[in-house]
């Protein structure tokens, strides 16, 4: 049961948590905060994968020959509990594992981040 809850709240605490840092990397590159566009992008991607999750597996429970009312073979159970634990842990550590490797470290972005906003205040150039 434990790994059924990390799929369900990783995608909400990691991706929400990055975007942060995502966002600060992109105004220290491009000098423009643009929070609203990439939120707005990480919410249209996760109502466009919930929309397809939904199809693939009822096709997949048909797959699999899943009986909602009555009795089941053991290989179909099988095949669900890695339909519904496996495959997501899977996809979530592989998520992670290009989480990590993004080059954001937060008391670089922070430094830059505060130094670019003071000197919009006093009408200097950011560096670059």
């Amino acid at each position: 049961m434990m790994f059924v809850g990390m799929n369900v709240a990783s995608p909400n605490v990691l991706y929400r948590s990055i975007m942060a840092d995502v966002v600060d990397l992109d105004e220290i590159k491009t000098g423009q905060r643009r929070t609203r566009l990439f939120y707005s992008l990480l919410t249209l991607t996760y109502k466009i994968g919930n929309a397809l999750a939904i199809g693939v597996v009822y096709w997949l429970l048909a797959l699999f020959r899943f009986v909602s009312k009555g009795a089941n073979s053991p290989i179909a159970i099988r095949e669900l509990s890695i339909l519904f634990v496996v495959v997501p842990v899977l996809c979530n550590l592989a998520v992670v594992t290009l989480m990590w490797k993004l080059p954001i470290a937060r008391r670089s972005t922070g430094n830059s981040v505060a130094f670019s906003r003071r000197a919009k205040l006093r009408g200097l150039e950011s560096p670059r």
